[in-house]
């Protein structure tokens, strides 16, 4: 429902309500009902349907899955995500590297640097949910979500960026996935 039809709606409920307490002639009873009516008609519209507006997506397409995220002209952003696995992938200088995992951080697994190349330096770490729609929810917990880490290709070179999933704290357990890629950086 769009924001515009639940103002709709929340309209319609005041109109009825505040002509069936009309009838009150005391100003002050007439203030009390309708502030009563107001919150009222507020847990109406809400209750009806009303849903809250998207939130700020920072410049990721949230729902999507990394692979339908295109580097554009405007973002100068190459994402890679678990379908490059494994390849030789080549980036530019002064360019923005995304990298976009699937993990499980609600049960503790993240994904973690282990082998990052010289000529790359991190500028933030991210996480936006997979499902927005329900995952979003009031009360909802659990879930996967992508994991994100994005780099400056400062210089030039060939290298292979490592990174492992796993719970931190379990430091004598292996890895439950490893995900590589090769960079060389012109």
């Amino acid at each position: 429902m769009s924001i515009a039809s639940c103002f709709t709606r929340f309209e319609r409920i005041i109109a009825i309500m505040s002509n069936t307490y009309r009838s009150f002639a005391h100003p002050v009873m007439s203030l009390r009902v309708g502030a009563r009516a107001l919150v009222l008609g507020l847990v109406l519209a809400s209750i009806a349907g009303c849903q809250a507006l998207p939130s700020d997506k920072a410049g990721s397409e949230q729902g999507k899955p990394a692979t339908e995220q295109k580097e554009g002209p405007m973002t100068g952003i190459l994402t890679l995500t678990d379908a490059d696995k494994g390849k030789s992938v080549i980036v530019k200088k002064g360019q923005t590297l995304r990298v976009e995992l699937v993990g499980v951080p609600t049960a503790g697994y993240l994904w973690l640097e282990r082998d990052v190349p010289a000529f790359l330096s991190k500028t933030t770490e991210n996480t936006r949910p997979t499902d927005p729609k329900n995952q979003n929810q009031p009360g909802f917990t659990g879930g996967n979500h992508y994991l994100s880490f994005d780099y400056n290709v400062t210089g030039t070179g060939t290298a292979t960026l490592v990174l492992d999933e796993k719970r931190p704290w379990e430091t004598d357990e292996p890895p439950s996935d490893t995900w590589s890629v090769t960079l060389t950086a012109e």
